[in-house]
């Protein structure tokens, strides 16, 4: 936790199954794109937190 702020991005995959970190990487190496939404609010509300 002590480097967390230097972490720009962080996905979540969720599980470690092999679909799942196969179309992780697709997304990461640009194959795919990301999408939809967050069903939290990482920037709590703040718009300073998100620059």
């Amino acid at each position: 936790m002590y480097d967390l702020p230097n972490i720009k991005t962080y996905i979540n995959a969720y599980c470690l199954t092999d679909i799942v970190v196969e179309e992780t990487l697709k997304k990461v190496l640009g194959q795919s794109d990301f999408k939809g939404i967050s069903p939290v609010d990482p920037f709590c509300g703040k718009d300073y937190l998100r620059y």
